[in-house]
């Protein structure tokens, strides 16, 4: 069920419900580009625990004001959702930039959320000069400039469905056809709700100087499980053993999946969660 939550600053946060009447809570935070739908396998299969799932702020049909612009707002705006619904310590997830917001949440709602924390292929470590994944980021950030900066042509290059879907198949493993289209439509889908592209290409170069292993000190009290695939180029399997390492966590790592293993994988994330949250 849709629903909305207004911040005291104006901030219209849209966020859905599901299993309503079952016990205890799941909160679910989605990475950039992303909204609340990116879940929308792994729904079936958490049957047994209420989930609440928002549009983070900035993303889907959520909005959010240029003071707000940043994974701190979002993860400050996120945590008062959470304290607004009196979820009595939900567990929390995070997926890719998700990930990174929900170390953020952790740091800044240390009585809002249970122990146990699950992290879906989270922003590990930030990226160097040497890293591989370098290269990428800077295309990115160019990206985003782009559309920034150049009339017209720049937003139809942030919203081009080609290199959606080129970016979709690079970030995939899967040969089932119809779950790539399912991928690709839901992405195209997305480029309908970027609200800002200044928002974007902010945070884009925010998460590539960041990551979950700089909150090793923050979040010793937490149990935490980072879930990987095995062929994510996105965040690798290397700086995830990394980031596992600093924040003494358990590494589950998915064979043969990338980065986007909540659509490719969910029974196997489904069943990990489970048993963890168990």
């Amino acid at each position: 069920m849709k629903k909305e939550w207004v911040s005291d600053d104006g901030e219209v946060i849209q966020y859905w419900e599901y299993h309503a009447d079952k016990k205890p809570t799941i909160f679910m935070v989605h990475g950039i580009t992303g909204s609340h739908e990116g879940f929308q396998y792994l729904i079936p299969l958490l049957k047994n625990y209420r989930l609440i799932i928002p549009d983070l702020p900035g993303f889907g049909e959520s909005t959010i004001s240029q003071k707000n612009s940043s994974v701190e707002g979002i993860a400050k705006l996120t945590n008062e959702l959470a304290i607004s619904l009196n979820l009595n310590r939900p567990y929390l997830i995070g997926h890719s930039m998700g990930g990174l917001v929900a170390a953020v949440m952790l740091e800044y709602g240390k009585d809002i959320y249970a122990q146990k924390t699950v992290l879906i292929s989270p922003v590990p470590t930030p990226i160097t000069i040497t890293d591989n994944r370098k290269a990428g980021a800077l295309l990115g950030s160019l990206h985003y400039r782009i559309g920034e900066h150049v009339p017209v042509f720049g937003e139809k290059i942030v919203k081009s469905k080609f290199l959606s879907r080129l970016l979709t198949k690079l970030m995939s493993t899967t040969d089932d056809t119809k779950l790539n289209n399912d991928m690709i439509n839901h992405h195209y889908k997305n480029l309908d709700y970027i609200s800002s592209i200044t928002l974007y290409r902010k945070l884009h170069e925010e998460i590539s100087n960041r990551g979950v292993n700089q909150f090793a000190h923050k979040l010793t009290n937490y149990d935490i499980v980072i879930i990987s695939g095995e062929k994510d180029n996105v965040s690798p399997l290397k700086q995830q053993r990394k980031a596992a390492k600093a924040l003494n966590a358990k590494l589950v790592v998915l064979p043969n999946v990338g980065h986007l293993a909540h659509y490719e994988k969910p029974e196997l994330i489904a069943k990990n969660l489970r048993d963890f949250l168990q």
